[in-house]
C-alpha cells in the first residue's frame, strides 16, 4: 500500500496529534491554540506521543530568501529602485558617475545553525563567491562550502567578522534570546542580520533598538514574536514599529512558502511512510527515540 496525503504539523503539547483544543501555546508559532495547519514540527513536542522516528521534509527552500535579502542589501535594490521609480534619478548609475553599490562577492556570511537549511544557505552563498563560516550547537567539521565551524559557545568570536549573519537554528533553551544586545554590539556597524529561524532566537527589544539607532546596518526578518489569532487576524508581528524602519526588510513568515514547496513536502512525507512500510531506511531523519 502506498500513502499520499497532506501531513499537518501544528502541535500543542500534551494533546493528541492534530488536535486544536489545547490551551497551551504551540511551541513553534506561539498561538494559543494554534489556528494554522502549516506549522513545522518540533521533535520535543512530539516526544509525549512516543514517536519513534521523526523526519523533517523539504527544509532547503528557506535558504533562497536569505540570499535574496543579501543581494537586496548589498546592491541597495530598494533604495535605488524607489529613487528611480519616483524621481527618475540616475544618481546610482555610471551615467552620472554615481557611487557604486556593493556586492556579496568576497563578503563573509556567518550561519548560526548548520542543519539542512544552514547547509543550503552555505552552498548557495559559496557559489556567489562568499566566505562562509558557521556556528553550531553540536560538533561539525568544516567541509564543502563552509570554511570554519565554531561551537555555539564561541559565537562571540564569529560575529565580529561577519558581513551577514543568517539565523537558521532551531529554537530551544540554548538558542532562545541568543542574539541579545551584547551580541548585537559585537557585530559590525554595517552588518546585516537575516532571521529565517524563529523570532525568539533574537531579543525583540534589543534588535529593535539596534536597528533604530543604526548600531547594525539592517535586518531581514521573516519570523516574529507575535502572530495573528482569531481575535486579531491582522496582528502586528511585534510590539515595536519595525515597519517604520527603512533598514528592515519584513516578510510574514513565508521564506520557504514557494509554489513548489507544498507538493514536494507532502511527496517526501508520503515517500518516507512508504519506506517505513517496506522496511527501508528513511530520509531526513532528525531523531530516534
Amino acid at each position: 500500500m502506498s500513502v499520499n496525503f497532506p501531513f499537518y504539523g501544528c502541535i500543542q503539547t500534551k494533546s493528541p496529534l492534530g488536535a486544536r483544543t489545547a490551551t497551551t501555546p504551540c511551541l513553534q508559532c506561539g498561538r494559543r491554540p494554534c489556528h494554522t495547519r502549516t506549522c513545522p514540527l518540533s521533535w520535543p513536542d512530539l516526544l509525549p506521543f512516543r514517536v519513534r522516528v521523526l523526519f523533517l521534509p523539504c527544509r532547503s527552500l528557506h535558504s533562497q530568501p536569505a540570499l535574496v535579502a543579501s543581494f537586496s542589501r548589498s546592491h541597495r535594490f530598494r533604495e535605488i529602485e524607489a529613487d528611480f521609480r519616483t524621481r527618475s534619478s540616475w544618481r546610482a548609475s555610471w551615467v552620472e558617475s554615481g557611487a557604486p553599490h556593493g556586492e556579496i562577492l568576497g563578503s563573509t556570511i556567518g550561519i548560526v545553525g548548520l542543519g539542512r537549511v544552514g547547509q543550503e544557505v552555505a552552498r548557495r552563498a559559496a557559489a556567489f563567491g562568499c566566505h562562509v563560516i558557521a556556528a553550531n550547537r553540536s560538533p561539525r567539521r568544516a567541509e564543502g562550502s563552509v570554511e570554519q565551524v565554531y561551537p555555539l559557545s564561541e559565537l562571540d568570536r564569529m560575529l565580529p567578522v561577519c558581513d551577514f549573519v543568517v539565523l537558521c537554528t532551531a529554537l530551544g533553551p540554548e538558542t532562545e534570546g541568543l542574539i541579545d544586545a551584547r551580541r548585537l554590539a559585537l557585530m559590525k556597524p554595517s552588518a546585516f542580520l537575516i532571521n529565517i529561524a524563529r523570532g525568539m532566537v533574537v531579543e525583540e527589544d534589543a534588535v529593535y533598538t539596534a536597528l533604530r539607532d543604526r548600531r547594525i546596518g539592517g535586518a531581514a526578518l521573516d519570523v516574529w514574536w507575535q502572530y495573528p489569532n482569531a481575535a486579531e487576524p491582522e496582528r502586528r508581528p511585534s510590539r515595536h514599529p519595525f515597519h517604520e524602519l527603512p533598514n528592515v526588510i519584513m516578510t510574514p513568515h513565508c521564506s520557504g512558502w514557494t509554489v513548489g514547496m507544498v507538493a514536494r513536502r507532502w511527496a517526501e512525507v508520503a515517500g518516507n511512510i512508504n519506506r517505513f512500510v517496506r522496511g527501508e531506511p528513511l530520509e531526513n531523519v532528525v531523531v530516534r527515540t
